[in-house]
């Protein structure tokens, strides 16, 4: 349960650090302004209560799991699978999200709307995104693909293939704009 909070706390720091000043209001207004930090605290809950070890939590993880799909898809517009992973630092701006069995590294930014999803019903896991990833309003993710560290997705693009760390890509289909020299 510590390492919730841990994780919450992590993603409320990436809110306020956008914020000049931080004062008692600032630490509220991110709170209760951002579709995407009350995401993270229902989705790190959920996500802690349906992945635990013990019965009991798995079971509390359940009940609430109809709970979680109402608050997070008709409150926040966001139509994200508790099962998906997420690492610290979760920034997510904006509504229209939908994002499958997932794994997503730290210090992700994702602008909506976006999508990243299986190619069908049947894949298990839709991408791996790596750490330091931005991901843009409009861009598709579809199917098992592999984002590399400190990459980032244009604005409207469809990714249908691995992209190796340290790149800009965009477009339909996506393609390589230009290597990412802030990381390299």
């Amino acid at each position: 349960m510590n390492n919730v909070i841990t994780l919450i706390l992590s993603d409320w720091n990436v809110y306020l650090s956008l914020h000049k000043s931080v004062n008692p209001l600032t630490f509220m207004q991110v709170f209760f302004h951002n579709p995407g930090m009350l995401f993270s605290v229902l989705y790190r809950y959920e996500h802690f209560f349906l992945t635990s070890k013990l019965l009991i939590y798995r079971i509390i993880g359940n009940i609430f799991l109809p709970l979680y799909f109402i608050a997070t898809y008709y409150l926040l517009d966001l139509n994200i699978h508790p099962l998906a992973k997420f690492g610290r630092a979760l920034y997510i701006h904006n509504r229209g999200i939908i994002i499958g069995f997932s794994s997503i590294g730290q210090n992700a930014k994702l602008i909506g709307p976006l999508t990243i999803g299986a190619k069908d019903e049947t894949s298990n896991l839709a991408a791996i995104i790596s750490d330091n990833v931005t991901v843009y309003c409009g861009a598709r993710i579809i199917g098992q693909v592999h984002i590399g560290n400190n990459s980032i997705i244009g604005a409207n693009a469809v990714v249908v293939k691995d992209i190796p760390s340290n790149q800009v890509w965009g477009g339909v289909p996506a393609k390589l704009i230009k290597n990412n020299m802030k990381y390299s």
